[in-house]
């Protein structure tokens, strides 16, 4: 899925400060080659709240970028089941 088609699906469903969601997302795209195969069939809230997860991480948990991705993708997918009762 290309950055542009993300940056809709992201206004689309999340009421939040859009541009900062979005710069993350670039910046991440920039940062994590080849994550769009683990990311491509997430909700985009999901695939959002994996892509928080991933920045905010302290950058040695980050050396292995797809264990970091994967690590950041479960706890998302916690989060949105939580966070859906």
């Amino acid at each position: 899925m290309s950055v542009e088609a993300v940056e809709v699906n992201v206004c689309n469903t999340i009421a939040t400060d859009c541009s900062l969601l979005l710069l993350l997302i670039k910046n991440m795209n920039n940062q994590f080659e080849n994550i769009d195969v683990e990311l491509k069939d997430l909700r985009p809230t999901v695939r959002v709240k994996a892509l928080e997860i991933l920045e905010a991480m302290p950058e040695e948990m980050k050396t292995d970028r797809m264990s970091a991705l994967k690590n950041a993708i479960e706890q998302a997918e916690n989060w949105f089941m939580d966070s859906e009762g």
